[in-house]
């Protein structure tokens, strides 16, 4: 194994704060394992070592320490590569949080066709609010023990699932001092282990503990010695199909689906529904569907107009429901209404709301020396780099129309 000596230099993530702010990305409740280590910053074990990210007025700055040698994910990523490897780091950082995808365009085309999702981000409170691309297998078990439960307590039962069943990452003296210690986020094949359910119960998993362990066995049983790459492969199946095979696991109903195809899946346009966002649809969305509906064919506002009805009527969330606020939202948002409920589900948090209000207080008034000595970004030559990538990406109408259709589909069947 590889210790590092002493605290690893600072390198340029070389993004805006227009397109990743840490604060609110890593603490709205798609992550649970980012630990705030020090004023603006923060620093989680990913890849088989620790990783520490910086925000400053301009950037994000990130650094490596410690690493497992000899590891290998489902990704294909080779944890023998030295933590030091600032381009291999930055690479997968740029994947993690997506990057390539330009987020203040996304933020544009919603504000515009939306006044309400306009509003909730106006001052910028919510701007760098990204979803991150994270690894499948920690993102099944963590939002497994999402089930009935709140950030805090979430936070603390995958912290303890780490300690007890992954692997202590070696840093040396210095860095352990400066961030603490980490372990890795288990392996499938470790919480598949005989007597997990009942460790997991002793540290307070409740009936989740159950969950996890038959979905790692259930795992390992169908798909073979590998079965992270079996999940990994998702990403390139179709989203029904994918939510379909998900919800053969313990513990994953239709939310958990949704969560994990969205955060780890590249499914863009899936919609968690939970409490929150039904919250939302009912008092926010139904108005804003309604007027959408005045202006589209005859066949989409008949369904849409179904739709709301469905809502309004349901006193919970029935599938049926859950179908219509999807297609709700898809129709109002367009392919990435994953990520834009994501700003919306924050949004409504009104513990992060007070955390955001402090957040900008504090950067308001203190400057960042470490930006202005040794990591100075372009950020206009960014944000125009941003603008021209959306445009060549992102397809936002033609995507649009198929996945309204298909989701109309459903809603029509249920009808029926």
């Amino acid at each position: 194994m590889t210790i590092s000596a002493a605290l690893s230099k600072w390198h340029d993530l070389n993004v805006s704060p227009d397109e990743l702010r840490l604060f609110p990305t890593l603490i709205c409740g798609q992550a649970f394992r980012w630990r705030q280590t020090g004023k603006d910053e923060w620093s989680c074990s990913l890849w088989d070592q620790v990783v520490q990210l910086k925000q400053t007025s301009t950037t994000v700055l990130f650094r490596g320490h410690g690493q497992i040698e000899g590891a290998k994910h489902a990704s294909g990523i080779d944890g023998t590569t030295n933590a030091t490897d600032a381009e291999t780091l930055r690479e997968r950082l740029v994947d993690y949080f997506q990057l390539k995808t330009p987020l203040a365009v996304l933020y544009q085309q919603w504000s515009k066709c939306d006044d309400h999702f306009k509003n909730k981000v106006a001052g910028g409170k919510y701007k760098g609010l990204r979803l991150m691309r994270q690894d499948p297998v920690e993102n099944l078990f963590t939002f497994i023990c999402t089930s009935n439960n709140h950030i805090s307590r979430i936070t603390k039962m995958v912290h303890n699932i780490c300690v007890e069943f992954g692997k202590s990452i070696p840093t040396g003296p210095e860095v352990e001092g400066k961030v603490g210690k980490f372990h890795t986020f288990p392996t499938i094949e470790s919480l598949g282990a005989e007597g997990v359910e009942d460790k997991l119960r002793s540290l307070g998993f409740g009936y989740r503990a159950k969950y996890i362990s038959q979905s790692a066995k259930k795992l390992m049983a169908d798909h073979g010695p590998r079965p992270e790459e079996w999940l990994m492969s998702l990403r390139d199946k179709d989203y029904t199909e994918v939510k379909r095979s998900l919800m053969t696991l313990s513990g994953v109903g239709p939310k958990v689906a949704d969560c994990i195809c969205v955060m780890s899946l590249d499914k863009t346009q899936a919609v968690a529904i939970d409490t929150h966002i039904w919250q939302i649809a009912k008092r926010d969305y139904a108005k804003v569907a309604a007027k959408k509906a005045l202006t589209s064919s005859k066949e989409n506002r008949e369904l849409l107009e179904s739709a709301i009805k469905i809502i309004n009527s349901a006193k919970a969330v029935t599938p049926k429901a859950y179908e219509a606020v999807q297609l709700l939202f898809t129709t109002v948002f367009g392919p990435f209404c994953g990520w834009a409920l994501g700003v919306l589900f924050a949004a409504d948090l009104k513990s992060l709301n007070e955390k955001l209000v402090q957040s900008i207080d504090d950067n308001n008034s203190s400057s960042n020396e470490l930006t202005k000595n040794g990591a100075k970004g372009d950020i206009k030559k960014r944000a125009r780099s941003a603008s021209k990538d959306t445009a060549d990406a992102i397809d936002v109408k033609q995507e649009d129309d198929s996945i309204v259709r298909r989701r109309s589909k459903r809603i029509k069947s249920a009808k029926k």
